[in-house]
């Protein structure tokens, strides 16, 4: 016995069940379960889960990132706060739009002195290519935030430098 014949149709021809009709394209598509009883696609719900995800995430990456600091010692979560915040603002200032890295003490110490974060010697990715940094950057009194970050980019690191000092491509 041949599938159609179960289904009822006749041999030769598809079963109606397969063609979508209005009757049956809202309940049998694979959407179906997004659709009204009409066999449009309910839009507006959608949008809310998704737009409930995203936020969801974010915040759940925004907690996570700040369970992750608190765990650091009040020095490295005072250099990491102002990484977070150096690399975005030296991306918005557009001297290194594609800026991705930064790092606070490659080329000499960095100085951390309660609320201040002070680097000569820092260096900052941008395409593949590294740039000597130097900056001073405020953070708050639990060293979760930075407030303040400013700047001044030096030349391009060489290449061959880069082992011998901790950098990557």
């Amino acid at each position: 016995m041949r599938f159609a014949q179960v289904l009822g149709a006749p041999i030769g021809r598809s079963p109606a069940i397969c063609r979508p009709t209005r009757q049956n394209s809202a309940a049998f598509s694979w959407h179906g379960r997004f659709a009204n009883p009409r066999g449009e696609k309910n839009v507006k719900r959608n949008l809310y889960w998704a737009a409930a995800l995203v936020v969801w995430t974010q915040a759940a990456g925004a907690n996570s990132m700040q369970r992750v600091m608190a765990k650091l010692a009040p020095e490295e979560r005072a250099h990491q706060a102002c990484i977070v915040l150096g690399v975005d603002k030296v991306r918005k200032d557009k001297a290194l739009p594609h800026a991705d890295r930064m790092k606070t003490g490659v080329l000499g110490d960095a100085k951390f002195t309660g609320t201040r974060v002070t680097s000569v010697g820092g260096a900052v990715r941008a395409d593949h290519h590294w740039y000597r940094l130097t900056f001073d950057c405020t953070v708050t009194p639990d060293q979760m935030k930075a407030t303040a970050f400013t700047y001044k980019l030096g030349p391009e690191i060489p290449r061959d430098e880069w082992d011998e000092i901790g950098l990557w491509p």
